[in-house]
C-alpha cells in the first residue's frame, strides 16, 4: 500500500524519480498511508467500546500464547491509545433520537453578505456581522448572548466562555477535551443560565464562532453526545415555556467586542488547573485521535526536513502557490527541492 501512495503522491505533485518520498508528504499535506491505519484503528476502536451492552470489546484479555510478532488488533490498538495519549474515561453512545421528539431550532450559519473570511479584512467582517445582528437581532428586543471555547493545551484542556448582558461565566473542562467541547460546553452554559432566568428576557440570540457546534445542535441525524441532548432539551423547554431563543454564526477573531470577551473568559477557562476528567463523547474522542495524528505527523515531518534542501516547505507551507500545475511542477521539481 505504501508503494502504491508513494506512486499516487508522484503523479499528483508531478514529481521525479529523485524527489524524496517526505518531500511529497510536505507539499502534498498528506500522512503515511500506516498512520491514517492508525487513526481509523483507533476511530474504530473508540466506536465499539462505547457501544452500550457490548462486554466483548470491554473485557477483552489478552492470551498468554498469542503469537508475539502478530499481535490482534486489541492489543495493537490499545497500544496505540497509550501512544497517542487518549484517555479511557468515555461517554457511553445513545440510540437515536426519536424524530417525532424533534423540535426546530431557528438558526442561521451565514451573514447578510457572503465573503471568504481570509479575502476580507477583520474590519469589514466586523462590520458584516454588526449589520446582521442589528437587523435580525436588534439589541431592544433581544438580549445577545456571546459564547467561545479555546484550546491551549491538549494536556491541560479546553476552556468555555459566555458573556451577556444578565451574566457572565468561564469554565475549564478537563485534561484531553477540544476546542469543540469547549464551543458546545460554552453554549450549553448560556441555555442553562436562560433557564433559570425567563422573566429578564422575551427574545436570545446565541452568537458562536463555531459552525461545527451550532450544525452538531441542530442536526437530527447524528448520535448526539450527552451535553448536546441536553441543551436540545433545554431550547425545547424554553420554547415551551414562551420564550424565542436563536443561534447566530459569528467571525471569530475580527474584534467584534462580545466574541472577544467571551474568547478572552474561554482562555481563562483553560487556566483552571483542577478540573476533573470528564467522560469523552466519541465526536470529541474523533477529533482528538485527529489531532494528536497530525501532531505527531507534523513532528516527524519536521525532524526529517532539518537540513534538507526541501525544507522550505515545512517552513514555508505555501511556498508553492496556487498556480497553473505546469508551472508549479516545474517549481516543485526545480533543483533546491531535492535532497
Amino acid at each position: 500500500m505504501e508503494k502504491v501512495q508513494n506512486e499516487a503522491l508522484r503523479i499528483v505533485s508531478g514529481a521525479v524519480k529523485t524527489n524524496p518520498i517526505n518531500s511529497m508528504y510536505a507539499l502534498t499535506q498528506n500522512k503515511p498511508i500506516m498512520s491514517t491505519i492508525e487513526q481509523q484503528a483507533l476511530i474504530q476502536y473508540e466506536k465499539m467500546i462505547r457501544l452500550p451492552n457490548n462486554s466483548v470489546w470491554n473485557n477483552f484479555t489478552e492470551h498468554p500464547n498469542e503469537m508475539k510478532t502478530q499481535p490482534s488488533f486489541i492489543k495493537q490498538v490499545r497500544k496505540l491509545k497509550k501512544e497517542y495519549k487518549i484517555p479511557d474515561q468515555r461517554e457511553i453512545l445513545k440510540h437515536p433520537s426519536n424524530p417525532m421528539d424533534y423540535t426546530e431550532i431557528p438558526h442561521s450559519l451565514s451573514l447578510n453578505q457572503k465573503f471568504r473570511k481570509e479575502d476580507v479584512a477583520p474590519s469589514v467582517a466586523k462590520v458584516i456581522a454588526q449589520d446582521t445582528i442589528h437587523e435580525y437581532y436588534p439589541p431592544e428586543n433581544w438580549l445577545h448572548i456571546y459564547t467561545d471555547g479555546s484550546l491551549q493545551n491538549t494536556e491541560i484542556g479546553a476552556g468555555a466562555g459566555v458573556t451577556c448582558d444578565l451574566f457572565s461565566f468561564y469554565k475549564g473542562l478537563g485534561k484531553y477535551t477540544t476546542n469543540f467541547d469547549g464551543e458546545v460546553e460554552a453554549i450549553k452554559l448560556a441555555t442553562q443560565q436562560l433557564l433559570y432566568r425567563t422573566h429578564c428576557f422575551n427574545q436570545a440570540v446565541i452568537l458562536s464562532d463555531s459552525k461545527a457546534a451550532i450544525q452538531a445542535i441542530i442536526s437530527t441525524s447524528e448520535n448526539t453526545s450527552d451535553k448536546i441532548r441536553e441543551i436540545r432539551a433545554i431550547l425545547k423547554q424554553l420554547k415551551q415555556l414562551g420564550k424565542t431563543i436563536a443561534i447566530q454564526w459569528v467571525p471569530a477573531h475580527c474584534g467584534l467586542e462580545g466574541n472577544e470577551k467571551a474568547d478572552a473568559l474561554a482562555k481563562k477557562g483553560t487556566e483552571i488547573l483542577a478540573t476533573p476528567q470528564a467522560s469523552i463523547p466519541f465526536e470529541s474522542a474523533k477529533r482528538l485521535i485527529k489531532l494528536n495524528v497530525n501532531n505527531k505527523h507534523d513532528k516527524w515531518l519536521k525532524e526529517k526536513s532539518t537540513g534538507q534542501k526541501w525544507e522550505a516547505l515545512i517552513k514555508t507551507p505555501n511556498i508553492i502557490p496556487n498556480i497553473p500545475r505546469k508551472a508549479s511542477v516545474a517549481k516543485f521539481n526545480r533543483s533546491w527541492l531535492f535532497s
